[in-house]
């Protein structure tokens, strides 16, 4: 959670002892993996004096490169996986103080829990407020889209990275009650605010677009994880641009 990690020779001697002939049950590997990988994507949130969003928040109103804002934006939205001890671990030693690693070690949520977050966490709230109050706000995320269905497309594959996203099941389920901006989605995780910026742009997009609104739909049909279905979905009743053959067609076959 503070972005420490291993030195870069024990990590490197984790994934070869993992590469050779071993006894480790499947959690276990899957957490000895995921702590001595090398991608950014695990470090955490290791914040600077000045981070990319309190960049963006104040380059908004400056004459700056729209291309270098973009990509400050997208590097403030970036999904980061961390590990944290786990609360199953937990109970189950409470519960069976006898048999503590009995059972232990199939999956990783015996070993630790895995949370997805942004790297600049709560800070992004102040960056995207700031650029909610622009007249041109619902227009600034339409353009980003696709980069918006990256980004989530990445906190999924992250969440399958430690076995918790698939076509049938992924954290979207609970953190995101109602794929549609509304009340009850209110202080669940961070990186679910990037529904509320791909609503706002898409629904930008449906009333002037109806094409590039299907094709966006589209996009997201062929996207493997729940997430998307339930975006399709919601996004299928709230658009004119579908038949009832349709609606019906992706609420039976996805």
């Amino acid at each position: 959670a503070d972005g420490r990690r291993l030195h870069a020779r024990l990590r490197s001697a984790i994934r070869q002892r993992l590469a050779e002939e071993h006894g480790l049950r499947a959690g276990y590997v899957r957490f000895w993996r995921i702590v001595a990988a090398e991608g950014d994507w695990m470090i955490g949130n290791q914040r600077k004096q000045l981070g990319p969003a309190s960049v963006v928040s104040d380059s908004l109103n400056a004459e700056v490169d729209q291309a270098w804002l973009k990509q400050e934006l997208l590097a403030a939205l970036r999904p980061v996986l961390g590990l944290s001890p786990s609360s199953y671990r937990h109970w189950h030693e409470a519960m069976e103080p006898d048999g503590a690693e009995e059972g232990i070690g199939e999956h990783l949520y015996q070993i630790a829990d895995a949370e997805v977050g942004l790297v600049e966490g709560d800070h992004v709230t102040d960056m995207i407020s700031e650029i909610n109050v622009r007249p041109d706000a619902d227009a600034f995320w339409a353009e980003l889209l696709d980069d918006l269905t990256s980004l989530v497309r990445q906190v999924l594959d992250l969440y399958a990275v430690a076995d918790q996203a698939s076509a049938a099941s992924d954290p979207s389920a609970i953190e995101r009650p109602s794929i549609v901006p509304h009340a009850q989605n209110s202080g669940r995780r961070r990186w679910t605010v990037l529904f509320d910026l791909i609503w706002q742009g898409w629904t930008h997009v449906d009333a002037v677009d109806a094409e590039r609104s299907r094709a966006h739909v589209a996009v997201w049909r062929r996207l493997p994880y729940l997430a998307f279905r339930r975006l399709v979905l919601a996004a299928m009743n709230h658009s004119a641009h579908f038949s009832a053959e349709e609606r019906m067609e992706a609420l039976l076959n996805g």
